[in-house]
């Protein structure tokens, strides 16, 4: 196509807006980690940026334009740009790999003088010069009001006919403080600003505003061209404004500085991770310096110290005085990246739960989730007591972004994004916000883990010195699939029943979540992580448990677990020939004393073992599963059932509750007399 060149007119300065530096959000605290492993941090979830919440970047042909998008003052607006951003439309429509050959680009095909306005979105070239309409939705509704966003120089706004709610993929950019278009009354609505030009995008944008501009009639009778070759023609596309690439990114970049870096090395990640490598076989402290910068150039710094201790240092395992060993440390989460939908990723086994931000403690959990092929994703979410509907579809880019407004209760806005680790494992990170309260969601598809298949037994051991809360230690029996999947069920340290069916995967993580109570109201869960700890345990974490209810009663207790496999051939450790060969102890508490057995190898078979002592105290053990049962003699009740347990054979100990009629349950301990 060749078409005459006209000129334009010269340029109108005006106001800038004052740009705020980053700011730390939520801060790292110190932390103790084990050499020879890796720990993962998300950086949007430590920095924020205080006066831009999302941006994208658009590629022209004179340069990139960095802009911020004013999500929360015009959210309908940003969630229709963002569609034709991202082409998630039901039309399909976007701004790039538009047309057959999937080259069609939108370009600025309005300058209507300089010092105006510059306007795109609406059209799409392609390689051979083709000029089409962009595939568009319905136009939305416009939501312009006395407090919107206003028309300044280096805004961005949605162009729109004659018609308030007609506005769809077009949109333009202030060249100017053009008040004439903002919100005056019903009758004169303005146009919807709902962004910024940010940094020196402006010269780009000025650059554009200055071009020549052609008239073609219609909607190009002032199209801004650039006469490369000089020969005073127009040759479409390469004469045109074209924009490239329209592109969501992160609004902060990161960098990271070790003060040490042969005791711990820092990988950041495409995704606003960083990942810390610590070295094998070192220990010492080093501060970490983060470093959020924003598409402004400003910066803000955050620095915390890390403690590196050796596995093998017995210091890193706490020998409690019942003699149960725990571990200081909790296991690194391995690192992920974002990545775009793939049918892989589709499945019904994902499960987890929401976590607050230091990941102590369960604010939520979910249920049923199925993500299919199609990319419709579905679930049910309970946030405290709330339950919400999540319905939609995840972009082809991996996101899900929606506010659910529930039955009853407070709207959240849930954030999810589609990340894979380096074997190969999906998962979904984001947050969920209500109100002021921000939850961490934890979610992980099941994988493939043949190596971790086997039966298990669990311990969350029970505290002494809370003597208001449960003492006992709580117990579980568990079985892995080499599908992904684990089954488990056991007792708690108040003798409450937990039952759980997990998702676990290939890199050996395992969200626990288990409903308590008559009403479901109380739970407990945590992540676990599966690794062996040499004589300590084979899978670890941190769990919350909660039980509602009056001031007197209900509780809220972050605990230890730790899980050992279990083979049925080999028991609690001790030399049968050597009697007696265990040792039965039951802690202090509600008033009570301390109390000890002994216990001797007495009989045996497939199916069970028993040990007995004095006092008509008896072990059973029931190899199967490795649960234990132990029992005294009352006096007036004959053989008594006072204690539940399970076999640990990491430790070659088990371990359990003891209990009797009105008090309060006390942890019972048995371990092998050498």
């Amino acid at each position: 196509m060749v078409l005459p060149i006209l000129l334009g007119s010269p340029l109108i300065q005006a106001q800038e807006i004052q740009n705020l530096a980053p700011i730390v959000s939520n801060p790292v605290s110190d932390m103790s980690v084990i050499s020879g492993t890796s720990l993962s941090l998300d950086l949007n979830a430590i920095f924020s940026d205080p006066d831009v919440e999302s941006a994208v970047v658009i590629n022209t042909v004179f340069g990139r334009i960095y802009s911020a998008l004013y999500a929360t003052e015009m959210p309908v607006t940003v969630r229709n740009f963002l569609g034709y951003v991202e082409q998630t439309h039901p039309s399909g429509g976007g701004y790039t790999g538009q047309g057959a050959s999937g080259t069609g680009e939108t370009f600025f095909h309005r300058s209507p003088g300089t010092g105006f306005v510059i306007q795109a979105g609406s059209f799409y070239t392609d390689a051979d010069g083709a000029v089409e309409d962009i595939t568009t939705d319905a136009p939305i509704a416009l939501e312009t009001s006395a407090t919107s966003p206003k028309n300044f120089r280096g805004t961005f706004a949605m162009a729109r006919t004659t018609v308030p709610d007609s506005a769809t993929s077009g949109f333009y950019i202030n060249t100017s403080d053009n008040n004439n278009l903002d919100y005056v009354d019903a009758a004169r609505p303005g146009y919807a600003v709902f962004g910024r030009v940010l940094g020196n995008g402006m010269a780009i944008v000025d650059q554009i505003d200055n071009l020549p501009t052609a008239n073609l009639e219609g909607p190009f009778s002032a199209l801004p061209v650039n006469d490369l070759n000089g020969n005073s023609t127009i040759d479409f596309p390469d004469d045109l404004a074209t924009i490239s690439e329209v592109s969501i990114i992160n609004p902060l970049a990161y960098s990271i500085r070790v003060d040490d870096p042969t005791l711990v090395t820092p990988t950041l990640l495409e995704d606003g991770n960083v990942r810390f490598d610590f070295t094998a076989g070192r220990s010492g402290s080093t501060t970490v310096t983060l470093t959020a910068t924003d598409l402004e150039g400003a910066s803000t710094e955050h620095r915390f110290l890390f403690s590196v201790s050796d596995p093998t240092d017995p210091t890193d395992v706490t020998t409690r005085d019942d003699g149960v060993k725990i571990l200081e440390n909790r296991a690194s989460a391995p690192s992920s990246r974002k990545v775009r939908f793939k049918t892989s990723a589709s499945g019904d086994d994902y499960s987890g739960f929401l976590a607050s931000e230091d990941g102590r403690k369960i604010l939520g959990y979910f249920e049923g989730i199925v993500l299919k092929e199609t990319r419709d994703f579905s679930a049910r979410m309970i946030f405290g007591n709330t339950n919400y509907a999540l319905k939609g579809r995840i972009n082809k880019k991996g996101r899900y972004s929606k506010v659910i407004t529930p039955e009853k209760g407070k709207d959240v806005t849930v954030n999810l994004r589609l990340v894979k680790t380096e074997s190969g494992n999906y998962k979904l990170r984001g947050t969920v916000q209500r109100g002021k309260k921000t939850a961490v969601v934890v979610v992980v598809k099941s994988g493939q883990v043949d190596s971790l298949a086997g039966r298990y037994t669990l311990l969350i051991p029970g505290e002494e010195a809370a003597s208001t809360k449960p003492q006992g230690h709580g117990y579980g029996a568990m079985q892995v699939m080499s599908g992904g999947t684990a089954k488990l069920t056991g007792l708690l340290g108040d003798g409450s029943k937990w039952t759980a069916e997990c998702n676990v995967t290939s890199d050996g993580e395992m969200p626990l979540f288990s409903t308590l109570y008559l009403d479901d109201k109380g739970w407990v869960g945590g992540l676990v992580s599966f690794r062996d700890i040499e004589g300590v345990s084979d899978c670890d974490g941190t769990v919350h448990w909660r039980k509602p209810g009056n001031k007197k009663n209900r509780f809220s207790l972050v605990r230890d677990l730790i899980g050992s496999r279990y083979k049925r051939e080999r028991v609690i450790a001790g030399d049968p020939a050597t009697k007696p060969n265990v040792m039965a102890d039951v802690g202090a508490g509600d008033g009570d004393a301390s109390q000890a057995w002994e216990l001797a190898w007495n009989a045996g078979n497939k199916k069970r073992l028993v040990y007995t002592g004095s006092g008509g105290a008896k072990l059973i053990v029931r190899r199967k599963k490795g649960l234990t049962e132990f029992y005294l003699t009352d006096p007036q009740l004959g053989q008594t059932k006072v204690g539940d347990g399970v076999v640990f054979q990491k430790q070659d100990i088990a371990a359990g509750t003891y209990y009797t009629e009105g008090k309060t349950r006390r942890s019972l301990v048995i371990t092998p007399v050498e």
